[in-house]
């Protein structure tokens, strides 16, 4: 049945190509604005997700400092070296 409207307006209009090439584009629009739609999304609830639970700012460099000297009192008490 798809197979004798193909053929159909291939005869008639020359549009076999153009018609797949219709459905394709019509496919990637509806694809890339769903990705689109998910990516924003995404980032509200992202964003909605982080004011809900008020992360705290952490220094990273102040703990590693502290993790480190701890390390070094630890190593000097049992006597290892690095």
């Amino acid at each position: 049945m798809i197979r004798k409207i193909l053929e159909f307006l291939k005869k008639k209009y020359g549009a076999y190509y153009t018609l797949e090439a219709a459905w394709m584009f019509g496919l990637t629009v509806v694809i890339f604005f769903s990705i689109i739609f998910t990516s924003f999304n995404l980032y509200h609830e992202t964003v909605s997700e982080i004011k809900r639970i008020q992360p705290v700012q952490i220094n990273a460099v102040k703990e590693f400092r502290e993790i480190n000297a701890v390390k070094d009192v630890a190593d000097t008490v049992t006597g290892r070296d690095r």
